[in-house]
């Protein structure tokens, strides 16, 4: 029987890495320094995507997220295999899970391999967008923009289950409830009221933090309560709508934006 030991390290950008003949990793959770796209490779294909804004290797202040757990979509390096992170240069993942020691002629777990199998073609990885005003603008009340619009590939399926980040490039959107509605769509069709009469547009984006005695404490805006499954050609369009009854200006050098990094089970059909 396996013998099992923890497995909590940080592999960088840059270094090809090799597991032992006899022993195997399972990863369950990571996080990452790096604030653009860093990826695992194992045996060459890519089984995971993550940034810092989703998942960071070690909590320091308010707002960061912890290593992610990957839950099914956790990632496996059989004995003997070459693996290693990619992204922007002297950035790295903080790998979190088991390390397992095989006897003579013992091998990996039955479900480990299987997910070996499938993890180049079932990960993790998320996106990104912003939308707003840019300098010397004004967000009308009422007026809404387009933050994230991304159309599923021939080839795949993209299940928006888990949590989103949201946040804002300027500290002139106000931060209360009842300002920023965020609106979900579906091939332009929205999941939500059509009508402003009836209530304000969208769900509140202080869902996703809130502000005490001027900091910022955060907690995930999670997509497990509506997931939203997309197969090809099928669009998802993620807009912010000024609900707060008041223009938002910006001056010279100023920008108001929000922005959403979600994250996202893409398979390869």
């Amino acid at each position: 029987m396996a013998k099992t030991y923890l497995l909590d390290k940080c592999f960088t950008v840059g270094t090809i890495y090799r597991s032992e003949p006899d022993k195997y990793y399972v990863i369950e959770k990571v996080g990452t320094s790096s604030t653009t796209k860093a990826q695992l490779k194992v045996a060459g294909g890519v089984c995971l995507e993550i940034l810092r804004r989703l998942a960071k290797p070690q909590v320091t202040a308010y707002g960061d997220w912890p290593p992610i757990d990957l839950g099914s979509l956790f990632c496996v390096i059989p004995r003997d295999k070459p693996f290693e992170v990619t992204g922007a240069a002297g950035q790295l993942i903080r790998a979190i899970g088991r390390i397992l020691e095989l006897a003579p002629g013992e091998v990996e777990a039955t479900k480990d391999l299987a997910r070996f199998g499938e993890q180049v073609k079932k990960f993790l990885t998320y996106q990104t967008g912003s939308g707003g005003i840019g300098a010397s603008s004004s967000w009308a009340a009422g007026a809404e923009y387009t933050v994230l619009d991304f159309t599923c590939p021939a080839g795949e399926k993209h299940i928006f289950n888990r949590f989103m980040e949201v946040d804002a490039t300027d500290q002139l959107i106000p931060k209360g409830i009842r300002t920023i509605g965020l609106r979900f769509k579906i091939n332009d069709a929205p999941l939500d009221i059509i009508d402003p009469a009836l209530a304000p547009l969208g769900i509140e984006w202080a869902r996703g933090y809130y502000y005490w005695g001027g900091m910022p404490y955060y907690w995930p805006f999670s997509n497990a309560e509506m997931p939203i499954e997309l197969m090809p050609g099928k669009n998802l369009k993620i807009t912010a709508v000024n609900n707060s009854g008041a223009a938002i200006t910006t001056g010279a050098g100023q920008e108001a934006k929000v922005v959403i990094h979600i994250l996202d089970e893409k398979e390869l059909l």
